[in-house]
């Protein structure tokens, strides 16, 4: 075949497989099909995988912890940061420090990085908290929790609160203010964050955190029939964000149960039953949300199934699991709180519904809610919005740690 011939249809190949079409307000849509694209080989790499006899989780967690690692090259190096290896009562972390001399004890930042408890990593996330430690002059440390299956609940929360413990406890050591340490996580990291604080708060635990930082958490497992998961239900083939209702479905059930055995009652949303949806409903109920994403739930006329209901319900319904399960009274006791939602994401009516109720108890709460940007783009260090929310989330830690 002449090669005039040939070239065309390479190309349009090329161009058919790394095309997604993105909403019309996506603010970079140049920059917002490179996550896409990556999506889409992050999927056909663990199939292909997978048919090769491998662990398809395993050849998912390399090339994404690569795509994101991608950063540290593509980027000129991060100057004035000191970063070392430690363990905290058992628990690996990496330490940030800057470099920059201070007659001062720092501030600290306990960071916790996302990817649905089963993937990444803290050399995924290496660019990121050193960012933000240049940023804010704190010392951050970034927890190596463990990840599920391998590991399930409550294994990656008691890494968090282990570490957390012990950092607040030997501050001084570290250079650090015990009353200025706060704590914080994006996605699953941010669902992390906030058990953490819930559980700080529970057992009244001294020094306090000085903060809590959710950027665009994972909140609760009991409702998948919320606005933006009917929104984002949709294939990896033609995803833009990395949380769609069948992926979030997927991590829980990997972080809570180890496998993959519940998935289809929690697509069904029979996991729960009619009596769970109506007692619950409060705690994650739409009537929160902004106009545009109201809904009403029909809780009386749900489908459900009572035996695996019976089976997943000590899990999803705990509030170290799912924080938005948190009672009023147990969300009075976090310390203030800073959230960041984004508008194409599942996880956009929890992270909402989470502010509307922390604004309803009058918490100290600095909500802010991204428009025409992804799940994911707090990392995603060649955005604009990516500059923006980093520069946002520092001038919080520093004015909270005055």
């Amino acid at each position: 075949m002449k090669r005039w011939v040939i070239a065309p249809i390479i190309l349009f190949s090329v161009a058919y497989y790394a095309y997604i079409p993105l909403p019309e307000d996506a603010i970079e849509p140049y920059k917002q099909h490179i996550p896409a694209l990556t999506l889409k080989i992050v999927d056909d790499v663990g199939r292909l995988a997978e048919l090769l006899g491998f662990s398809r989780l395993n050849a998912t967690r390399a090339v994404t912890d690569m795509s994101l690692m991608a950063g540290k090259y593509l980027h000129p190096k991060i100057e004035g940061i000191q970063a070392e290896e430690g363990t905290f009562d058992g628990i690996g972390v990496r330490i940030f420090k800057p470099t920059t001399p201070s007659k001062e004890l720092r501030p600290g930042v306990v960071y916790i990085h996302g990817g649905g408890w089963t993937l990444l990593s803290v050399d995924g996330y290496d660019r990121f908290t050193r960012a933000l430690a240049k940023k804010t002059q704190a010392i951050v440390i970034s927890v190596d929790y463990r990840l599920a299956p391998e590991h399930i609940f409550p294994a990656a929360f008691d890494d968090c609160v282990k570490a957390t413990k012990y950092f607040m406890k030997n501050a001084a050591a570290f250079g650090v203010d015990s009353s200025k340490i706060g704590i914080a996580g994006d996605s699953a990291g941010g669902n992390l964050a906030m058990a953490v604080s819930l559980y700080f708060g529970k057992e009244n635990i001294k020094p306090k955190l000085n903060f809590q930082g959710l950027i665009y958490p994972a909140l609760q497992a009991m409702d998948y029939n919320l606005s933006s998961y009917r929104e984002f239900d949709l294939s990896m083939r033609n995803t833009y964000t990395p949380v769609t209702k069948t992926t979030m479905i997927h991590y829980y059930n990997l972080y809570g149960f180890g496998g993959d055995q519940y998935v289809e009652y929690f697509k069904e949303n029979t996991h729960t039953t009619r009596e769970t949806k109506k007692k619950y409903r409060k705690f994650v109920d739409p009537s929160h949300l902004t106009w545009k994403y109201q809904m009403l739930p029909d809780d009386d006329s749900s489908k459900e199934n009572i035996e695996i209901a019976n089976k997943v319900a000590n899990v999803i319904l705990n509030p170290y699991f799912a924080p938005l399960m948190a009672t009023d009274e147990e969300l009075k006791l976090l310390p203030k709180t800073y959230l960041i939602t984004a508008e194409y994401d599942g996880l956009r009516d929890e992270g909402m519904i989470l502010g509307h109720r922390l604004r309803r108890i009058n918490h100290p709460l600095n909500y802010k809610h991204w428009d025409g940007v992804e799940h994911g783009f707090m990392i995603y260090s060649f955005y604009d919005s990516y500059k923006a929310g980093l520069e946002h989330l520092s001038s919080y830690i520093k004015e909270v740690s005055v």
